[in-house]
């Protein structure tokens, strides 16, 4: 097989998405790298702008219910983990 060259890479990385599902998924990935950001942000998500793309960077879903939903869920994952293995 051959090898991609970087900017063959890019253009796949950079593909726009094919269905509304995959949109909201870029959306909310670049919400959580917007609160990864924040100096008081309540997680951070290191992947965040790599799996929203330019694409989903330019429409960020509202942090209004984003962050505190995924700072509970989290929560009770770590938890859940914790107490049961």
């Amino acid at each position: 097989a051959m090898a991609l060259s970087s900017s063959s890479r890019t253009a796949e990385a950079e593909r726009r998405v094919s269905t509304n599902h995959a949109f909201t998924g870029r959306m909310c990935a670049a919400s959580r790298w917007e609160e990864s950001r924040r100096p008081d942000s309540l997680f951070v998500d290191g992947l965040g702008a790599k799996l929203a793309g330019s694409e989903g960077m330019s429409e960020p879903m509202g942090a209004w219910i984003l962050v505190p939903r995924t700072r509970r869920g989290d929560d009770f994952l770590v938890k859940r983990y914790c107490d049961h293995g």
